[in-house]
């Protein structure tokens, strides 16, 4: 799972910036999925979504269904603790299946109150931005794209993105 994690940082940052999150996210516990062990006083959960395998997806229910597998692969990759989701077909099923996600996630800290969804390797699309309107309501989202979208946004060629996005998590506590 760290590998995972790892080959995701660098391809969404530079090698500075790169060194840089891993300090941080390894100074919080941030990143280690297997006991997700997770800091007692930050009541936000970063959920990183590479949405690159989603580029060509047009269909609604099949976005949904995919950033549902995503954000459950993302806390379980070989999903030993979590179910697979299944017949997430709406933006109304996603989030139902991100509020469960919360859930599971607030029994391993119990001052979790936030999943932050934070989006990277994708262009806003009208249909994603469809789906993300529903979620809001719900859950912190933020963008790493220069194309503009309503949501949180991070330019990728930003210098210091990894000190911007610690940032926006710890306002959000």
């Amino acid at each position: 799972a760290q590998e995972v994690i790892d080959l995701l940082l660098k391809h969404v940052f530079n090698e500075d910036q790169y060194e840089c999150i891993t300090w941080w996210m390894y100074e919080k516990d941030f990143g280690r999925r297997e006991d997700l062990q997770m800091w007692d006083k930050d009541t936000t959960y970063p959920l990183c979504l590479n949405l690159s395998s989603l580029q060509n997806l047009n269909d609604r229910s099949e976005l949904c269904q995919e950033l549902a597998n995503l954000s459950y692969e993302a806390i379980d990759p070989s999903f030993d603790t979590l179910e697979i989701p299944e017949n997430v077909q709406n933006s109304a099923q996603l989030k139902t299946k991100l509020l469960h996600l919360r859930k599971y996630l607030k029994t391993k800290n119990p001052n979790l109150k936030n999943l932050a969804l934070i989006l990277h390797d994708s262009d806003p699309t009208p249909e994603l931005l469809q789906i993300l309107n529903v979620l809001q309501s719900s859950f912190s989202i933020a963008w790493i794209t220069d194309r503009p979208h309503p949501y949180r946004s991070f330019l990728p060629t930003a210098e210091n993105l990894p000190k911007l996005i610690q940032t926006w998590l710890t306002d959000l506590n």
